[in-house]
């Protein structure tokens, strides 16, 4: 066995917690600076392992505890785990942890994690070894010092305590004790003796006269005794009679308390009964308050629809109407349409005949004119020119003016074709854009049609939520109605329940929780009763008579959470509880009866969670349920058991029987059980609340959201139908255009033929004044020229009466082209798209199936509204019929309340006679005890007592009694405890002979075991002295190979010993002292003693006298501080060779400042100091001589 891990932590000056781990079962070293705190980590194992730190006050136990800087530590421990692989300690396990924990007000002590106490402790260190009586096992810095210091007295003193003499000293002195006891209780016996022997002389003077008086006195008490019997007789007769009337109301009383408790049971259900028809008519109030809201909702939508459906159906009409007077005016225009198109298709083909005509007449005419202006200009030149030459230069400035001219024309005529071709491309985009609008005003229409129809889609599906959304109300309504109720009957019974405990514990158990929640306390579980379920309520009865005021015990997991909870609770004034902490419930096994069939274990009938198992075990363990008492009662007796029968009789194990009349209505346990029972009703419903609201909740949202997908498609359809008027005001405005546009095409082409015409006659004339220039300058014209120009005049007339023909006729069907084409374009044609457009605005607007919309929207209002209204009557005649099933229940409520006072009065007046029977009973009872007190008084009675005066008159009894009475009067004198005195005395003398005998064989005992423990002990001190001594001399020699050393008993001089102190005393005490004798270089001198050597060679000297006692009373272990401070290099390195040796057999741990130690060892650790905190690490061993070399290193 060995120490394998020590743990420090507040110890001193080991602030935090610090493992040491790997110790070897060899040898130990520990290294470190002086103050580092090696004493310190000595000090943490003598503090679990010696007795030196017992019974410490307040500011020993503040000086172990750490006080540096930092946080306060307010506990410190100490743990010590220990190989037991050689099971060297009794416990069966591989470790053994032994840890001590201490602070300001509790010192404990823990054996492999549990706890246990010093004694248990020290009394395993001392099976495994660990002597009291050898403290030099663990050597402290100092020790060595001491013993070099000792007296020869002290060393002696040190052997009788290796040889273990104190215990032999503690039992004489305790047998000492005893001794001087016996003697004085002897002297104590001998003086009652002798007044005793004095006493009886007196006493036989005294016995004959009282014998005389105890004849007479014999005869009085024998008169008295049947004047007595007879009162009995008397007494006894009248208390059975009173017995048998008591018995007969007593079972009247029953049968009213059977008719009470039926009529009580029968009042609580009608009451449950009246409270359900109620709970029922408060659904059907509030569901018909819906149903009626509903209504009133319904009839408003009802009457809405009325009005809007008669507005609708108004505007339907009128736009019918307006419709029909649009179709109408529709045909009248197409027919005036194809009218003037019919007409204007016959106009034009004569209109272009006409107009080609005229142009031809036109074209021949400008030439024919042309020619003979030409005649005429050439006619008169000879008039207007001197010369050929001014005619010529006249000519040709005619020319370049034509020509300039005609290139004036040319491009105004290139402008206009440009511009009528651009004109009539604007006219192909026109018409495309018209189609284009014409495509999207019958997609507007398409997209109008959907969004109708998805608008009316999303309406039924919003009317389908709302509709789910009002039975989700109802149904939340009235859920919300239930958990009112069950909030209300839990408040009920909680009040009831409250009010049945002491005020301090119902405000206690009520502020637990508020407690617990408000501090977050863990660890709490509730009342007991709040743990728990029965299996059927029959059982309900018992359970409570076992449990009683343990129902409401609040169960927590351990006793530090219970004392939070109470501080806060006394800090507050919250009232009084009891706890139970589980890790402090210790429930033994129950034994229960090997005959199961005649009871059930409470525990059989009740649910709880296994992790309460100690709690229920500690209040329900120890009983069980029996059919009847007689059955409790035998099991109470014979097997050490509470049993409890279904109606609440208890038979307890300690003898007691507890039963009768248990009113229900006072019951804990049935309102602790109703108020589960509502807290579940209430968990459930709320959830279903809590459901209910969450469903609605999701309602709305998917309301809100068909809502606003309505609002989104009403904007659509506005957008929409702001897009079609858009569309038609286009159509009307390009057409408008395009017609302008035709008209400027056909006026360009009007301008371009004149134009062009124009251009013609001009170069026409070109070509003949080109002509005069080739020719000469004449004054007249030729017969030719005369004759043609003639021919030309004729023409000319004849060409201009045509054209003007031709020309009257074109113009004329020109106007009627115009008129024509300016009434279909400019009139009639816009009009017909506008009588289009109003038709499809008022087929847009879908009159017809809003009206038909809200036409159905009304069928199902009227519809709904029946229905609401049918269940809305079914709901009052619900309402009515439980209306009148609670006035009849609360008339047979009263009608039962009414019978049951009649039986409660006829039952209190049976009880008043009883009481009064009981009254008169307890006075006869109180005058039998008299009479039996006076019988009891008179004595042992002779036999002819109960005989002689058994028939005798009580009047001639009377007169006996005096003169009894009279004879004994003369005796008023004498002792009349004589007799008695007499043999008591006697007895007294015989047994304090007795005990005199005992006292003397007991002194004798006495004397012969303190001889015996004189023996003992001094055989203990010569065998402890010859084994140190020769161990002594043994290792002094290993230390010292050319030295010897003797241990010596200094003997007391003969005249410094007397006779009494030589045969009170062992011969142990002629021995005053142990000398101790060495020389360190030669086996043959004499030697030096101890007092008489250096500092080192006493610390030497010491050390080989501790190695010697530790050889001869070995420890597992040793503890060495600082042993080899005063020793030269020589002798530390022997006692490092001497310690190497011994570690083969037990561990050794030590500390140094010098090197030899360490050569050696197994395992080396260093202690630091940083802070104010110390702490311990491993270390090699190069890092321990390193240390040890720069603190030996001169400064």
């Amino acid at each position: 066995m060995y120490i394998k891990q020590i743990t420090i932590q507040g110890f001193k000056s080991y602030r935090d917690q610090t493992v040491i781990s790997n110790f070897s079962p060899g040898h130990n070293v520990i290294v470190g600076r002086n103050g580092s705190g090696k004493s310190n980590f000595f000090a943490a194992i003598r503090f679990v392992l010696s007795d030196e730190y017992t019974n410490l006050q307040k500011e020993e136990r503040q000086a172990l505890i750490h006080g540096g800087t930092g946080p306060a530590t307010i506990s410190a421990y100490v743990e010590i785990v220990f190989d037991n692989s050689d099971n060297r300690f009794p416990t069966g396990n591989e470790e053994v942890v032994i840890r001590r924990t201490i602070g300001l007000k509790k010192d404990e002590y823990s054996l492999d994690k549990k706890a246990a106490t010093k004694s248990d402790v020290m009394n395993l260190l001392e099976s495994a070894g660990f002597s009291k009586s050898n403290p030099y096992y663990i050597v402290p810095q100092g020790k060595i010092i001491s013993l070099t210091k000792a007296k020869d007295s002290a060393r002696l003193q040190l052997l009788k305590e290796v040889a273990g003499t104190r215990i032999y000293e503690q039992r004489r002195n305790e047998s000492n004790k005893i001794m001087e006891e016996t003697e004085l209780k002897k002297k104590k016996i001998e003086e009652l003796l002798e007044y005793i022997e004095e006493r009886l002389k007196e006493l036989e003077e005294e016995k004959e006269e009282l014998r005389q008086f105890q004849d007479a006195d014999k005869e009085k008490r024998c008169i008295e005794y049947a004047l007595t019997q007879q009162e009995l007789e008397y007494i006894n007769k009248i208390l059975n009679e009173i017995e048998d009337d008591r018995q007969n109301k007593v079972q009247k009383i029953n049968e009213f308390q059977e008719v009470i408790s039926s009529k009580e049971q029968e009042i609580k259900e009608k009451k449950a009964l009246i409270s359900e028809f109620k709970q029922k008519l408060e659904m059907l109030k509030i569901e018909k308050q819906q149903f009626d809201e509903e209504r009133n909702e319904r009839i408003k939508a009802k009457t809405n629809l009325k009005y809007v459906i008669r507005n609708t159906h108004e505007n339907r009409i009128n736009n019918k109407q307006l419709l029909d007077q649009l179709k109408n005016d529709l045909n009248v225009i197409n027919f005036e349409i194809q009218k003037k198109e019919a007409e204007l298709s016959q106009i034009i083909p004569l209109f272009q005949e006409e107009l080609k005509k005229e142009s031809i007449l036109k074209q021949n005419l400008s030439t024919i004119e042309i020619q003979q202006k030409s005649l005429y200009s050439k006619q008169s030149r000879s008039y207007q020119f001197k010369n050929k030459r001014e005619r010529d230069q006249f000519l040709k400035n005619e020319i370049q003016s034509i020509n300039n001219t005609i290139n004036i024309q040319t491009k105004q005529s290139e402008d206009l074709k440009n511009d009528i071709i651009a004109s009539e491309n604007k006219k192909k985009t026109l018409e495309v854009e018209i189609n284009q609008i014409r495509a999207k005003t019958d997609n507007q229409k398409e997209i109008l049609s959907n969004y109708e129809i998805k608008s009316q889609e999303i309406n039924r599906k919003r009317e389908q939520l709302i509709e789910e959304r009002k039975q989700l109300w109802r149904r939340e309504t009235k859920s919300t109605a239930l958990v009112e109720n069950y909030r209300e009957e839990i408040s009920v019974n909680r009040n009831n329940l409250f009010s049945i405990l002491d005020r301090n514990q119902s405000n206690g158990i009520q502020n637990i929780q508020t407690i617990v929640e408000k501090h977050n306390i863990q660890g709490v579980y509730g009342p007991l009763y709040s743990l728990f379920k029965i299996i059927h309520e029959r059982y309900n009865v018992p359970v409570e008579v076992v449990a009683g005021n343990s129902l409401f015990h609040i169960v927590v997991d351990n006793d530090e959470t219970a004392t939070q909870i109470l501080e806060y609770m006394t800090d507050k004034n919250s009232g009084r509880v009891t706890f139970m902490p589980l890790n402090r419930l210790h429930p033994k096994p129950t034994s229960y009866p090997q005959d199961d069939s005649l009871y059930q274990t409470m525990l059989s009938v009740l649910e709880y969670d296994p992790m309460y198992e100690k709690a229920f075990q500690q209040v329900f363990g120890k009983a069980i349920i029996c059919p009847n008492i007689e059955i409790a009662s035998q099991f109470a007796r014979t097997d050490n058991i509470n049993a409890v029968t279904l109606d609440g009789d208890r038979a307890d194990r300690k003898g007691t029987l507890t039963g009768g009349f248990i009113d229900n209505r006072k019951s804990k346990l049935e309102a602790i059980l109703n108020i589960s029972k509502f807290k579940e009703l209430l968990e459930n419903e709320s959830s279903n609340n809590k459901q209910l609201k969450a469903e609605i909740e999701r309602l709305n949202q998917e309301i809100t959201k068909t809502q606003n997908e309505l609002t989104n498609i009403d904007l659509e359809k506005h957008y929409s139908l702001d897009n079609n008027r858009t569309l038609t005001f286009d159509l009307e405005n390009k057409s408008r255009e395009n017609v302008l546009i035709n008209e400027m095409i056909s006026q360009k082409q009007k301008s371009l033929q004149e134009i062009n015409l124009s251009i013609m006659k001009m170069q026409a004339q070109i070509n003949l004044l080109n002509k005069e220039l080739q020719t000469e300058m004449i004054s007249e014209l030729s017969n030719e020229e005369q004759i043609l120009l003639e021919k030309i005049t004729n023409e000319i007339n004849q060409k201009k009466a045509e054209l003007l023909e031709i020309s009257t006729e074109r113009a004329k069907n020109e106007s009627r082209k115009n008129i024509l084409e300016n009434e279909l374009n400019s009139n009639l044609k816009l009009r017909r798209e506008q009588i289009n457009s109003k038709m499809e605005s008022l087929t847009l607007q879908v009159e017809e199936n809003k009206y038909n919309n809200y036409s159905n929207d009304l069928t199902k209002v009227s519809s709904d509204l029946k229905q609401l209204e049918q269940k809305i009557s079914e709901f009052e005649r619900n309402i009515d019929n439980i209306t009148k099933k609670i006035m009849k229940e609360n008339n047979a409520l009263e009608t039962i309340q009414s019978e049951l006072e009649t039986v409660q009065n006829k039952q209190n007046k049976y009880q008043s006679k009883s009481e009064k029977y009981l009254a008169k009973r307890s006075r006869y009872i109180q005058q039998r005890e008299e009479s039996m007190f006076k019988i009891r008084e008179l004595g042992v009675l002779p036999d002819e007592a109960f005989e002689k005066y058994q028939n005798v008159d009580r009047s001639i009894l009377e007169k006996k009694f005096k003169d009894a009475k009279d004879i004994l009067k003369k005796y008023s004198h004498i002792n009349k405890k004589a007799f008695e005195q007499y043999d008591n005395f006697t007895k007294q003398r015989n047994v304090l002979n007795y005990r005199k005998d005992e006292l003397d064989k007991s002194a004798q005992s006495i004397a012969n075991l303190i001889n015996v423990l004189d023996q003992r002990k001094d055989e203990a001190i010569a065998r402890t002295f010859k084994q140190v001594s020769k161990y002594f001399s043994e290792v002094f020699e290993k230390l010292v190979p050319a030295g010897r050393g003797q241990l010596i008993m200094l003997k007391r001089a003969p005249n410094e010993i007397n006779e009494s102190q030589d045969k009170e005393n062992s011969y142990i005490d002629q021995y005053f002292g142990v000398a101790i004798k060495v020389s360190f270089n030669s086996k043959t001198d004499e030697g030096l003693l101890i007092e008489q050597l250096s500092g080192g060679q006493k610390s030497l000297v010491a050390l080989a006298l501790i190695f010697s006692i530790q050889q001869c009373d070995p420890a597992p272990f040793y503890l060495f501080d600082e042993i080899d401070a005063n020793l030269d290099a020589a002798h530390r390195k022997a006692v490092a060779a001497m310690i190497h040796e011994l570690s083969k057999d037990g561990q050794f741990t030590t500390t140094t400042f010098r090197p030899e130690l360490i050569e050696n060892a197994n395992q080396f650790y260093g202690v630091t100091f940083v802070n104010k905190v110390s702490s311990i690490t491993n270390i090699s061993k190069e890092n321990a001589l390193s240390f040890v070399e720069s603190e030996t290193k001169p400064q």
